[in-house]
């Protein structure tokens, strides 16, 4: 009797023993199944629209945001879900109206800069379907907001980097945040409409290993994915750093072989400039020859011209006026030598400018 209580008392202490070890070693489990993943913005977007006219729509965006949540996709859990916007980012193709939206009348971006949500509630539905509630802060003011969201993944891109995705949507009722700017139309209408209606969806990697953007603008290949993995300094196979310093080898040689075609190319290029220099002073040069040449004939023809223009003009005085009874004393005689002097040195004046571009 004795030795059947004692191991009925061992039972139940090891029972006892072995079942918190248990839980603890699910909740230790539970924990790690957890992925911490952060919103990569290249491939994420914020979309809105709202009723304009009662027909049309105003559409636009916000281009910069950052976040991130927690998700357990075996067992669909999800939470810890935060959105930050900069409310200065909204875009609607229209510079005036983006201007407009970032005023008081509507977003008040310099005064509540931040736009946010942070998940209170998280509820698992279908599938990859799950309703999240959380408290939307915009222009200051706090509000309860619920929607949906579809989380599907993971797919790895072609630099093996994993990601999911979440599309979601809501409205909310821009008068809850005090955004009330809006314009009176016949028959008790208005410009605006109340409800915006907020969709889009988010590029969700782990943290620490989000895709880089500049790889999306190179070609993918092995040695660049060797590269990556260097700089990151995470450990190499042998034939991978055999074939990378091969690589690395080939390159430094190409690298040489470019400098000196670099230099033998600006040492050419040095002396045709020097050549094209001593070509334009010899052809300079000859150019000044060859103009003062012109100028010192055409100088001497004009000189000559004037001369005998003021000869003549002083025989025309001695003949017409005077009657060829000049003297150096008489006035008229002066001045009948100043007038042909003077006509010589307009006349020699006048050609050198006509030919002074030459």
């Amino acid at each position: 009797m004795k030795t059947k209580l004692k191991g009925l008392i061992f039972l139940i202490g090891y029972i006892c023993l072995l079942f918190p070890l248990d839980s603890m070693s699910q909740i230790s489990s539970k924990g790690e199944n957890y992925k911490q993943l952060i919103i990569n913005k290249d491939h994420s977007e914020i979309f809105f629209e709202i009723d304009y006219l009662l027909i049309s729509k105003v559409k636009g965006r916000f281009t910069q945001f950052e976040g991130q949540l927690d998700y357990n996709p075996r067992n669909k859990e999800l939470k810890n879900i935060s959105v930050k916007i900069k409310a200065g980012s909204i875009y609607t193709g229209n510079k005036m109206r983006d201007s407009h939206l970032k005023k008081n009348d509507f977003l008040f971006a310099s005064k509540f800069p931040d736009i946010t949500f942070k998940s209170t509630e998280t509820k698992w539905i279908k599938d990859n379907t799950f309703s999240v509630t959380g408290i939307l802060k915009l222009r200051g003011k706090l509000q309860k907001v619920s929607l949906r969201t579809n989380i599907l993944g993971p797919i790895k891109d072609p630099w093996k980097k994993e990601s999911f995705f979440a599309r979601y949507s809501f409205n909310l009722q821009r008068k809850d945040f005090s955004l009330l700017w809006n314009k009176s139309l016949d028959n008790n209408n208005i410009l605006l409409g109340e409800t915006v209606k907020i969709s889009g969806v988010f590029q969700l990697q782990t943290l620490g290993k989000k895709t880089e953007s500049s790889t999306h603008m190179v070609p993918d290949s092995k040695i660049l994915r060797l590269r990556q993995k260097a700089n990151k300094k995470q450990k190499l196979t042998t034939e991978e750093a055999k074939l990378l310093n091969r690589y690395q080898k080939s390159f430094n040689e190409k690298a040489v072989t470019l400098e000196k075609e670099s230099r033998s190319n600006a040492t050419q290029k040095h002396t045709r400039e020097q050549l094209n220099k001593s070509e334009t002073k010899f052809i300079k040069k000859k150019i000044d020859w060859k103009r003062g040449t012109s100028l010192l004939t055409l100088c001497i023809l004009a000189f000559i011209g004037a001369v005998f223009s003021a000869i003549s003009l002083k025989r025309f005085f001695m003949i017409k006026i005077l009657g060829d009874n000049y003297d150096d004393s008489k006035p008229l005689s002066v001045i009948s030598d100043l007038m042909a002097t003077i006509v010589i040195v307009i006349y020699a004046l006048s050609v050198y400018n006509l030919m002074k571009p030459i």
